[in-house]
Protein backbone atom coordinates (compact mmCIF):
# COMPACT_ATOMS: atom_id res chain seq x y z
CA UNK A 1 0.00 0.00 0.00
CA UNK A 2 1.44 3.31 -1.32
CA UNK A 3 2.41 5.85 1.88
CA UNK A 4 2.48 9.44 2.38
CA UNK A 5 6.34 9.71 1.00
CA UNK A 6 5.40 7.72 -2.47
CA UNK A 7 2.29 10.07 -2.57
CA UNK A 8 5.23 12.96 -2.30
CA UNK A 9 7.22 11.38 -4.37
CA UNK A 10 4.70 11.20 -6.82
CA UNK A 11 3.45 14.78 -6.95
CA UNK A 12 5.77 16.93 -5.32
CA UNK A 13 5.50 18.69 -1.63
CA UNK A 14 4.23 21.73 -3.10
CA UNK A 15 1.83 19.97 -4.88
CA UNK A 16 0.79 17.68 -1.76
CA UNK A 17 1.00 20.30 0.40
CA UNK A 18 -1.62 22.43 -1.39
CA UNK A 19 -3.88 19.22 -2.14
CA UNK A 20 -4.00 18.79 1.76
CA UNK A 21 -4.81 21.97 2.67
CA UNK A 22 -7.23 22.16 0.39
CA UNK A 23 -8.84 18.63 1.50
CA UNK A 24 -8.63 19.96 5.26
CA UNK A 25 -10.48 23.05 4.73
CA UNK A 26 -12.94 21.09 2.73
CA UNK A 27 -13.27 18.76 5.25
CA UNK A 28 -13.77 21.29 7.96
CA UNK A 29 -16.27 23.21 5.57
CA UNK A 30 -18.88 19.49 4.91
CA UNK A 31 -18.28 18.50 8.51
CA UNK A 32 -18.12 21.23 11.05
CA UNK A 33 -19.34 19.14 13.86
CA UNK A 34 -16.68 16.21 13.40
CA UNK A 35 -13.73 18.68 13.19
CA UNK A 36 -15.29 20.66 16.59
CA UNK A 37 -15.56 17.08 18.06
CA UNK A 38 -11.84 15.98 16.93
CA UNK A 39 -10.72 19.75 18.10
CA UNK A 40 -12.08 19.02 21.55
CA UNK A 41 -10.80 15.80 21.84
CA UNK A 42 -7.25 17.04 20.83
CA UNK A 43 -7.45 19.81 23.52
CA UNK A 44 -8.40 17.27 26.36
CA UNK A 45 -5.32 15.47 25.19
CA UNK A 46 -3.35 18.89 25.61
CA UNK A 47 -4.78 19.17 29.31
CA UNK A 48 -4.30 15.20 30.10
CA UNK A 49 -2.38 14.29 33.00
CA UNK A 50 -2.11 10.84 31.34
CA UNK A 51 0.27 11.96 28.85
CA UNK A 52 3.45 12.54 30.42
CA UNK A 53 6.97 13.04 28.35
CA UNK A 54 8.71 10.78 29.57
CA UNK A 55 9.80 7.96 26.59
CA UNK A 56 13.09 8.91 26.02
CA UNK A 57 14.36 6.33 23.69
CA UNK A 58 17.86 5.98 26.53
CA UNK A 59 15.30 5.56 29.07
CA UNK A 60 14.36 1.92 30.04
CA UNK A 61 12.86 -0.16 32.92
CA UNK A 62 12.75 1.59 36.32
CA UNK A 63 13.93 4.61 35.54
CA UNK A 64 11.63 5.23 32.11
CA UNK A 65 8.85 4.44 34.62
CA UNK A 66 10.09 6.98 37.32
CA UNK A 67 10.41 9.64 34.88
CA UNK A 68 6.91 8.76 33.27
CA UNK A 69 5.76 9.02 37.09
CA UNK A 70 7.21 12.31 37.62
CA UNK A 71 6.11 13.73 34.30
CA UNK A 72 2.91 13.23 35.02
CA UNK A 73 2.42 14.66 38.57
CA UNK A 74 4.33 17.71 37.31
CA UNK A 75 1.87 17.79 34.55
CA UNK A 76 -0.70 17.56 37.13
CA UNK A 77 0.47 20.41 39.33
CA UNK A 78 1.16 22.39 36.65
CA UNK A 79 -1.52 22.56 35.05
CA UNK A 80 -3.75 22.41 38.21
CA UNK A 81 -1.81 25.08 40.09
CA UNK A 82 -2.06 27.39 36.54
CA UNK A 83 -5.61 26.93 36.23
CA UNK A 84 -6.06 28.21 39.95
CA UNK A 85 -4.11 31.29 39.46
CA UNK A 86 -5.93 32.31 35.99
CA UNK A 87 -9.55 31.96 37.60
CA UNK A 88 -7.54 34.06 40.78
CA UNK A 89 -6.77 36.83 38.01
CA UNK A 90 -10.33 37.30 37.10
CA UNK A 91 -10.40 38.99 41.08
CA UNK A 92 -7.67 41.35 40.31
CA UNK A 93 -7.78 45.18 40.66
CA UNK A 94 -8.64 46.08 37.13
CA UNK A 95 -4.74 48.07 36.46
CA UNK A 96 -3.69 44.47 37.04
CA UNK A 97 -6.40 42.41 35.60
CA UNK A 98 -4.92 44.38 31.64
CA UNK A 99 -1.35 43.12 32.08
CA UNK A 100 -2.73 39.82 33.85
CA UNK A 101 -4.74 39.29 30.36
CA UNK A 102 -1.95 39.52 28.28
CA UNK A 103 -0.60 37.11 29.75
CA UNK A 104 -3.35 35.02 29.39
CA UNK A 105 -3.55 35.76 25.86
CA UNK A 106 -0.62 34.00 25.06
CA UNK A 107 -1.22 31.52 27.29
CA UNK A 108 -4.48 30.24 25.56
CA UNK A 109 -3.20 31.29 22.17
CA UNK A 110 -0.38 28.35 22.31
CA UNK A 111 -2.65 25.14 22.64
CA UNK A 112 -5.38 26.93 19.58
CA UNK A 113 -2.58 27.32 17.32
CA UNK A 114 -2.56 23.59 16.76
CA UNK A 115 -5.40 21.77 18.29
CA UNK A 116 -7.22 22.23 15.60
CA UNK A 117 -4.12 20.55 13.47
CA UNK A 118 -2.60 17.57 15.89
CA UNK A 119 -1.39 16.98 19.04
CA UNK A 120 1.60 15.38 20.33
CA UNK A 121 2.71 15.97 24.28
CA UNK A 122 5.70 17.63 23.42
CA UNK A 123 3.67 20.84 21.82
CA UNK A 124 2.69 21.50 25.28
CA UNK A 125 6.09 22.79 26.18
CA UNK A 126 5.31 26.15 24.46
CA UNK A 127 2.55 26.85 27.16
CA UNK A 128 4.95 25.70 30.00
CA UNK A 129 6.56 28.97 30.97
CA UNK A 130 2.80 30.81 30.90
CA UNK A 131 1.44 27.65 33.17
CA UNK A 132 4.83 28.22 35.39
CA UNK A 133 3.90 32.29 35.88
CA UNK A 134 0.19 31.55 36.81
CA UNK A 135 1.16 28.55 38.90
CA UNK A 136 3.65 30.30 40.81
CA UNK A 137 0.88 33.30 41.47
CA UNK A 138 -1.57 30.18 43.00
CA UNK A 139 1.30 28.66 45.08
CA UNK A 140 1.99 32.07 46.53
CA UNK A 141 -1.77 33.01 46.99
CA UNK A 142 -1.87 29.74 48.93
CA UNK A 143 1.11 30.42 50.96
CA UNK A 144 -0.97 33.95 51.79
CA UNK A 145 -3.55 31.83 52.72
CA UNK A 146 -5.55 34.18 49.71
CA UNK A 147 -6.36 31.23 47.15
CA UNK A 148 -9.97 30.07 47.02
CA UNK A 149 -10.29 26.52 47.71
CA UNK A 150 -13.57 25.58 46.01
CA UNK A 151 -12.43 27.17 42.84
CA UNK A 152 -9.42 25.36 43.52
CA UNK A 153 -10.83 21.91 43.75
CA UNK A 154 -13.16 22.52 41.35
CA UNK A 155 -10.39 23.28 38.85
CA UNK A 156 -8.48 19.99 40.27
CA UNK A 157 -11.67 17.79 39.41
CA UNK A 158 -12.34 19.25 36.05
CA UNK A 159 -8.42 18.65 35.08
CA UNK A 160 -8.52 15.06 36.68
CA UNK A 161 -12.19 14.19 34.88
CA UNK A 162 -10.63 15.28 31.52
CA UNK A 163 -7.90 12.77 32.38
CA UNK A 164 -9.87 9.81 33.37
CA UNK A 165 -11.43 10.84 30.14
CA UNK A 166 -8.59 10.72 27.97
CA UNK A 167 -7.28 7.36 30.10
CA UNK A 168 -10.73 5.56 29.47
CA UNK A 169 -10.48 6.99 25.56
CA UNK A 170 -6.56 5.35 25.18
CA UNK A 171 -6.55 2.77 27.20
CA UNK A 172 -5.47 0.58 24.69
CA UNK A 173 -2.39 2.20 23.88
CA UNK A 174 -1.79 3.49 27.95
CA UNK A 175 -1.64 -0.54 28.69
CA UNK A 176 0.70 -0.87 24.98
CA UNK A 177 3.20 2.02 26.96
CA UNK A 178 3.28 0.19 30.10
CA UNK A 179 3.43 -3.48 28.52
CA UNK A 180 7.19 -1.17 26.90
CA UNK A 181 8.71 -0.96 30.48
Amino acid sequence: MPGLQDYIDRVGVVEANKLAARDGLSFIKNNPLTFLQLTLTRASIYFSFARPTGFWFHLHGVSRAITLILSALYAAALFTLAGVGLWHITHLPRDQKEKALLLTAMFIMMPLAIVGLVVETRYRFLVYPFAAIFAGYAVSLFKERAARWVPSLAIAAVLLANTAFDAWRNFGRIISRIGEL
